[in-house]
């Protein structure tokens, strides 16, 4: 059973590698959407892309896993308080604005099980 949960760590970790990376590639882009009342927006693009590069490396190498996934959790309901509330108040019949914001929702939800499971297993 081990062996499975390491599997499907390893995998959770990937796209974070890949989303982290996207922050660095397509940074004009990303920068567009970051408020416009948030001060140097190519500094959060990059942080935030370095955060999620350090998640996924930390849920594939297996080290602070845990915290790893509580920080990536608080990051997301920080993007869904911040950028995405706005963006819905903006144009809330624009379903491409629900469905970021609550694919960002059920990522927390998903990393909040994952800190909790991992908490369970460290003990």
């Amino acid at each position: 059973m081990n062996k499975f949960i390491r599997i499907i760590q390893t995998l959770f970790g990937v796209p974070w590698l890949v989303f982290g990376a996207q922050h660095f590639w397509y940074v004009d882009f990303v920068a567009n959407l970051v408020p416009a009342y948030f001060p140097a927006r190519w500094f959060w693009v990059y942080l935030t892309g370095a955060a999620m590069i350090a998640a996924g490396i930390s849920f594939i190498v297996n080290r602070k896993s845990a915290l790893a996934a509580a920080l990536l959790g608080v990051m997301l309901l920080i993007f869904i308080l911040l950028l995405h509330t706005s963006t819905i108040a903006k144009d809330s019949s624009n379903i491409i604005n629900w469905t970021r914001a609550l694919q960002d929702l059920a990522i927390a939800r998903l990393n909040h099980y994952s800190t909790s499971s991992l908490d369970n297993r460290a003990k």
